[in-house]
């Protein structure tokens, strides 16, 4: 990704704050320049109150003037202290919204990503980073809000004053301030340079905990006494990033302690000036001390915002650049509806190769499937049968060659166009080998492509071969122990997931393989009762298993990437190629 520059990144998180609660949002921002004109306002009260007290000192009694002073000047620090009481609260509240935005934003940049980012290393690690990026925004946000309303005011109200007691006064402020910004802005590379180096570590470590407290994982890990040997690789990528971030915290805190020094060298020089100019009579005691006392508070917030709260923002700076960047990023292509089945889909020199790969999982595939046809896909592991179905279904576009259906028009990976009313991948449907178990009523589990359409689910469960007593008992509890429902079997869960499939509205439909842990008997069963519900439509089905692909009406053995052989299950085993070796393969071992 593009890095982003710190102006650019101010430009985008205030207008999304701003967005996320427009009235709260200037609410802050007054209260905030509000306190800073409050405390120029005191620093002037101040003057005038010591020199109101000094010219009543020996007349034995209280002053109009000194009690106005003394009353104009507690009322300044009251107010002050409300203001700055009113502005963390209205600020914390105000975040809070703000996160909401920002997960928002982040989410729904996922949501248009295309299925091969999830395969790509690089991609995953800019996630990462824009993921780590969305939880600092709002510390990011929240100093800086304060940064920009109190500092800009006060420093040009304190210039002013300053320079018309005494104009050295403003190279002192200027020999304590930009040192600041230069220690910022190498502390901004030396964060950058970390996240980009911590990211991968960061998600191996996160991939490493998921392994010891993700439910799937939870089973395998206990019984097989795995949990040393996770927590152990968990540890050692913990402990490269407590490395890496000691390093950094090294290199910052030297870059802050150069800055301390500096800047005590201008504060003690604007000290020096002051004391010379009250025993010159140039200014007066209150007026020296109103400045000493805006001296103070102004390095008070130098120091406070620079090497604290600015330096927590500039730490978090370079993630939220990142998610920016990541929310910014060019897809390099548009979702756009898959054209729905027509009469033909046609695969012309196909070639398909994943990220990272050195050799294509698809190589030079020419095929073309009409339109109502059940198709079969067998060939051993790794012969490219699951990435054709992908293709089929447009989730990966091809490396090479082109898919077109019915009238030439080039398909598009499938997925949601945003703010449209037309749905992405129009037409098409699957159930995959990894079905997942939402943690929903079993009406949702069924419903999630379109919940709006109010087809009953009961009947086409029960087509699917779920008893009628097993849809009423689940019906309305959650498919989740974790939430006080119950849990259903495997092959229950097969029948949710092929009816999930059917639910959606579709031309084309893939089934790859996931009938893969049962036994054959009960997969040919499943098929048979599959094929009967999708009469009149495409289907593809993806199984290992030659007994189920025989009720296809074509089917397509793949080896390495490539077609070799197509035809029925009866023409294939009369040619005595590579379906009738795994035919009889398979067969042997069902012989009782």
């Amino acid at each position: 990704m593009k890095k982003r520059s710190f102006f650019h990144t101010v430009r985008v998180m205030f207008p999304m704050a701003f967005h996320a609660a427009p009235l709260r949002f200037i609410l802050i921002n007054v209260l905030g320049i509000s306190q800073s004109v409050v405390m120029g306002a005191n620093t002037l009260l101040l003057s005038n109150f010591v020199n109101e007290l000094i010219a009543s000192v020996g007349k034995g009694r209280f002053e109009a003037a000194l009690i106005a002073a003394t009353a104009f000047y507690v009322c300044g620090i009251i107010g002050y202290q409300l203001l700055n009481t009113l502005f963390n609260y209205a600020l914390t509240e105000f975040l809070e919204i703000c996160d909401e935005t920002y997960r928002y934003e982040f989410n729904e940049k996922i949501s248009k990503l295309f299925p091969l980012a999830f395969e790509q290393s690089e991609s995953l690690d800019e996630i990462q980073k824009a993921q780590a990026g969305r939880d600092d925004a709002n510390v990011f946000m929240f100093h800086m809000i304060g940064i920009i309303d109190m500092v800009p005011p006060y420093l040009v109200f304190f210039a002013i004053y300053a320079a018309s007691l005494n104009p050295v006064l403003l190279l002192c402020i200027v020999i304590s301030f930009v040192p600041s910004i230069v220690t910022l802005y190498m502390q901004r590379n030396i964060f950058y340079s970390y996240e980009d180096t911590a990211a991968p570590v960061r998600r191996k470590y996160q991939g490493y905990r998921k392994c010891l407290t993700d439910l799937a994982f939870i089973k395998e890990t206990r019984v097989l006494r795995a949990v040393p040997f996770f927590f152990g690789k968990m540890k050692t990528e913990q402990q490269q990033l407590c490395e890496k971030e000691a390093a950094v915290r090294t290199k910052a805190n030297g870059l802050d302690a150069i800055n301390q020094t500096v800047g005590m060298i201008g504060y003690l020089g604007a000290v020096l000036i002051l004391v010379v100019s009250v025993l010159k009579g140039s200014i007066s005691v209150g007026a020296f001390a109103a400045v000493y006392y805006a001296l103070n508070s102004l390095f008070d917030m130098v120091f406070a915002l620079v090497c604290g709260f600015l330096g927590s923002a500039v730490g978090s700076l370079p993630a939220v650049e990142n998610y920016v960047a990541f929310l910014e990023k060019d897809p390099g292509r548009s979702w756009k509806d898959v054209p729905r089945m027509g009469k033909t889909m046609q695969f012309s020199d196909v070639s398909f190769t994943y990220p990272s790969a050195k050799e294509p999982s698809i190589e030079q595939l020419n095929l073309t499937i009409p339109e109502k046809e059940h198709l079969a896909i067998v060939g051993e592991n790794g012969a490219g049968k699951s990435t054709l179905a992908k293709l089929i279904l447009g989730l990966y576009p091809p490396t090479q060659g082109a898919v077109t259906v019915e009238d030439g028009a080039v398909t598009q990976p499938c997925g949601a166009e945003q703010g449209t009313t037309q749905d992405g991948c129009i037409g098409r449907s699957a159930v995959f080998q990894n079905y997942m178990r939402y943690q929903m009523t079993l009406q949702d589990n069924v419903t999630i492509s379109d919940p709006k359409k109010n087809a009953p689910v009961k009947p086409l469960l029960e087509r699917t071969g779920l008893k009628p007593e097993a849809v009423a008992q689940c019906s309305e509890l959650m498919l989740s122990r974790e939430f006080e429902g119950i849990d259903l079997s495997g092959g229950l869960w097969q029948q949710v997931a092929i009816a999930r499939g059917q639910y959606r509205e579709h031309d084309l439909i893939v089934l790859d393989e996931p009938t893969a842990a049962i036994d054959p008997v009960e997969e040919s069963a499943v098929y048979e009762k599959f094929l009967q519900m999708v009469k009149g439509k495409t289907a593809v089905i993806v199984t290992h298993r030659l007994a189920s692909a025989r009720l296809a009406d074509r089917i397509l053995v793949m080896e390495k990437g490539r077609i070799a052989e197509a035809g029925t299950h009866e023409e294939l085993l009369a040619a005595g190629g590579l379906y009738s070796r795994m035919w009889k393969a398979q067969a042997e071992n069902y012989v009782v």
